[in-house]
C-alpha cells in the first residue's frame, strides 16, 4: 500500500499463501472475506505469511477497495498492476483468478493450482508449519 517493493525470499522459513485476485473479479470478491478470515486467524503467527496480490490496472481503485475492506490489515496487501500480464502472470501461470498458491518454508511451492478457497488450504497450512 506504501508503495514498498516485496520479494517473496523475504518470506523465506514461512508457510506462504499467495491469494491471486482484483477488485475486477466477482469470484475473487466473493472469497476476500474468507482470505481475510485466513489472514486474521494467523495474523499472530509468524511462521505464515497471506499474500494477497492483485492484478489490478487501476492502483487508485485497488488502494480504495484494500482500505474498505481491510481495516484491520489483515495479511500483506500487494499489488502487481496488470499483473497477469507480466512475469508475475506468465512465472506463476496466472491466466485465471482467483488463484491460490501455497509455498512451503524452503520456498517450494506445494500446490500452485488451488482455484477454490476453501478449508483443505487452511489444513495444507496447518499440515506444512510442521514440516520440518
Amino acid at each position: 500500500m506504501d508503495g514498498s517493493r516485496v520479494n517473496l525470499i523475504d518470506f523465506r522459513g514461512k508457510v506462504v499463501l499467495i491469494d491471486t485476485w482484483a477488485t475486477w473479479c466477482g469470484p475473487c470478491i466473493a472469497e476476500r472475506p474468507r482470505v481475510l478470515e485466513i489472514a486474521r486467524k494467523f495474523k499472530g503467527n509468524s511462521n505464515v505469511a497471506i499474500l494477497m496480490i492483485s492484478v489490478d490496472t487501476q492502483l487508485p481503485k485497488w488502494k480504495a477497495y484494500v482500505t474498505k475492506t481491510n481495516i484491520n490489515n489483515d495479511g500483506t496487501e500487494l499489488i502487481i498492476e496488470d499483473g497477469m500480464n507480466t512475469a508475475f502472470g506468465d512465472k506463476y501461470f496466472i491466466k485465471a483468478i482467483p488463484k491460490y498458491i501455497l509455498i512451503d518454508p524452503d520456498g517450494i511451492i506445494i500446490d500452485s493450482s488451488l482455484a477454490v478457497f476453501n478449508e483443505d488450504i487452511e489444513l495444507l497450512i496447518e499440515k506444512n508449519l510442521f514440516k520440518n
